[in-house]
């Protein structure tokens, strides 16, 4: 076995190591001493109290040199950090020993990842004839001069189904603009068109591109996100399939919170002792039980199969999870696909008017969509299918996409791109390993600084990482060294606990059946706990949804709900905008806000976001909900209506998801250990590790010129140490990146 350099980090922990066990000797030798002057039976329990104080001290000093190891736990990130622990305790100590582990596929598994694997191999072997591209005089775009030739065949191939598979940095955003300003022109009526995207953004970004390339005052085409799509179709001919017309719907954060008064009403706390798995874990399992059309034990046998004992409980959280919904006219993410799916499958007349309003209908980010989501677009390989491969890279040099390429060899499922560029300066990336996490940190602090001196501006460097508390040491040798950054992928504006507040009042003013809406604000006010507020509940919908507290006004809280009562029905009327009756809210609301948080007053700026967001959508309160649960403002959207900070030129710092869609010139990824990235939990599951793998792709694409993979030589939790180097980078040829170990 070979021997390994001691590093500062294994150093003090072994120094820390060997002050404790002096300690506990002491304690024990103490303690032994006055057993033994002392004989007198009453003094024996304060010696145990004694010996179990010292025992605690102890065990809290290990706890804290843990977490300083560490970093501590991100609130953000406490679930994800927890789960990776779990693993970790479990290794064994001598990782020197440890190879990597993948899961063990089952046959039936096995066999559906071939069959899809040689459909996918069928289609790429397929020869298409390429169309001959013409020029018309009418044309406002010169289509040939401005795309690469399969570009150009995408666009023009209108009147057949077509699969375009784009690679990062290909152009596809462009790509697809012209494809729609293409079909315009050669005649087609916007409104047979139907754009579903990833995002709301996206959707906006191709339709903004076609409308200037156009040069049009309007454009009619329908666009958005599957979820948006169902919302908006749903409403609109809610008679016709007989269901509510004013529903409110519910984010994660919410189901969780529906699924947490379940457990509270049905009083499910432990089953034979052993606490029943937290509301976001159960919401989990219900969202992947209908993404994946399976049944609760399904789901908890393959993907939660410690949680095995509950499976009967989860079972009946889940149906009373539905019937809570329908009763309260709540619709979660899920709930929007799965009823649209219903509807378009049962309703023939529902199923021809929608046929007949979409003749052609793009879906962006295919690979993205789950399995409701191919049911609704009915994605089956038609014989004529048409495969065109974006391999042209834009983006970054040839060395960056030789080690971007090799990722994709490595994936299990999916179709194989090779991608290429002109740019053939060959950088290739760097992976970088060192000693601890602080000196991981003081390296990339460095590196950021020579590149600055170089002229580098600091906005052309991100630090990417897989989970949030990764970059604690990062964001704290930043600010010793007052290098100014940014951080992407924190708590979400929607997120906010003030935020919420604020959308809560405004559900109630759509649908006051809302029980989720109703107990986050009756919790607000002193006096009132869960039994009141369920008590409160009650009587609302046995009010038929009317809101009147009279039956309370014998209680000590009567004064405070008549001021609840009063703000809501004064706001309920339809003739007034929506950013007003966030104004007229939040000024009953901020007080209450001041009473419980010191920093109330920052907090409160952050209406003046929803405000200046709730304008556009004057007095359709129903659409701004919709829209503002279904594709939330991100941090662009708070900069634009915020002034602007005097210090633009920073660093950010982000979590791979955050960057989906984004470029940077030099680009770090960090901590790339196996069990951080991927996370133990990914490492169980074949297809959770096809996604981690994915995700380490759109992370090093996102590099324009410089790409540095960085690790420290260990990760130390609790007794046992991860070193691996993360299973992805170990999968790429070791002549496609330079080790500097």
């Amino acid at each position: 076995m070979r021997r390994k350099k001691l590093t500062k980090g294994t150093l003090s922990s072994i120094v820390i190591l060997f002050i404790i066990i002096c300690i506990i000797a002491i304690l024990i030798s103490v303690i032994s001493s006055i057993f033994t002057f002392l004989s007198n039976y009453k003094y024996e329990l304060i010696i145990i109290g004694i010996a179990i104080l010292s025992i605690f001290i102890v065990v809290k000093l290990i706890g804290n040199l843990t977490k300083n190891n560490n970093g501590g736990i991100d609130e953000e990130d406490d679930e994800e950090k927890r789960e990776n622990l779990d693993y970790i305790i479990n290794l064994s100590t001598n990782n020197e020993e440890r190879e990597y582990t993948y899961p063990i596929l089952e046959n039936d598994y096995k066999n559906r990842i071939e069959h899809i694997n040689s459909i996918i191999q069928d289609i790429e072997n397929k020869q298409y004839i390429k169309n001959t591209f013409i020029q018309k005089e009418n044309y406002k775009i010169r289509y040939k001069d401005e795309l690469n030739e399969q570009q150009l065949d995408a666009v023009q191939t209108i009147n057949n189904p077509l699969l375009i598979i784009a690679g990062a940095g290909t152009g596809k955003t462009k790509t697809l603009s012209y494809r729609v300003s293409y079909m315009i022109e050669n005649g087609i009526n916007q409104e047979d068109i139907l754009l579903l995207t990833f995002t709301r953004k996206a959707s906006k970004e191709m339709l903004y591109r076609t409308k200037k390339l156009l040069e049009l005052k309007t454009i009619n085409i329908n666009g958005g996100t599957f979820h948006s799509f169902a919302n908006n179709i749903l409403r609109k001919y809610y008679k016709l399939l007989n269901i509510k017309a004013h529903f409110n719907i519910l984010d994660t954060v919410d189901s969780a919170d529906v699924i947490d008064l379940i457990k509270r009403e049905l009083k499910l706390n432990k089953i034979d002792g052993k606490p029943i798995p937290k509301k976001a874990t159960i919401q989990k399992i219900i969202s992947m039980a209908k993404n994946f059309r399976k049944s609760i034990e399904e789901i908890i046998l393959l993907k939660y199969p410690n949680l095995i004992d509950f499976i009967y409980h989860i079972d009946i959280i889940n149906s009373e999870y539905i019937k809570y919904n329908k009763n309260h006219h709540l619709y979660d993410y899920d709930d929007l696909l799965e009823q649209l799916y219903i509807c378009l499958r049962d309703n023939i007349q529902f199923k021809n008017i929608i046929q007949n309003k979409y003749k052609y209908i793009m879906v962006d980010e295919f690979q993205d969509t789950n399995i409701v989501q191919k049911l609704i677009i009915v994605p089956e390989t038609y014989p004529d299918c048409k495969i065109i491969k974006l391999e042209k890279n834009y983006r970054s040099n040839q060395g960056i996409l030789d080690f971007t390429n090799d990722i994709v060899n490595n994936f299990n499922i999916g179709y194989r791109k090779k991608l290429h560029s002109d740019n053939n300066n060959n950088i290739i990336p760097i992976l970088k390993r060192l000693g601890n996490q602080e000196d991981e940190a003081e390296y990339i602090k460095n590196e950021i600084v020579e590149l600055y001196h170089n002229g580098i501006r600091y906005k052309d460097v991100a630090i990417l990482y897989r989970s949030t508390f990764h970059a604690n040491y990062v964001e704290k040798a930043f600010i010793i060294n007052n290098i100014p950054y940014e951080m992407h992928g924190g708590i979400k504006f929607i997120e906010r606990k003030h935020i919420r507040d604020m959308i809560s009042y405004l559900r109630i003013l759509l649908n006051p059946f809302d029980a989720v809406a109703w107990n986050r604000i009756l919790l607000l006010l002193e006096n009132i706990g869960n039994a009141t507020a369920s008590k409160i509940i009650r009587e609302i919908e046995n009010n038929n949804g009317n809101i009147n507290f009279q039956a309370f006004s014998n209680n000590k809280y009567y004064n405070e709900l008549v001021k609840l009562e009063n703000v809501l029905k004064e706001n309920m009327s339809d003739s007034i905008p929506v950013y007003l009756k966030i104004e007229n809210i939040n000024k009953y609301y901020a007080p209450i806000l001041k009473s419980t948080d010191n920093e109330a007053d920052k907090r409160l700026l952050d209406m003046d976001v929803l405000i200046s967001m709730s304008k556009e959508y004057e007095y359709n309160l129903e659409k701004f909900l919709s829209d503002f649960t279904l594709e939330p403002p991100n941090n662009s959207f708070m900069d634009a209506v915020r002034p602007a900070q005097p210090e633009d030129d920073c660093v950010t710092l982000s979590t791979i998801h955050s960057a989906k869609g984004l470029e940077w010139k030099y680009i770090f990824i960090i901590h790339l250990i196996d069990g951080l990235f991927p996370n133990s939990f990914a490492i169980q599951n074949i297809e959770t590790l096809e996604e981690e793998r994915r995700l380490f792709y759109v992370a090093t694409t996102r590099a324009k010129t410089k790409l540095t993979l960085t690790m420290p030589s260990y990760f130390a939790s609790y007794n046992a140490f991860l070193q691996l180097p993360s299973r992805f980078v170990n999968e790429i040829n070791e002549n496609k990146y330079i080790k500097e170990l």
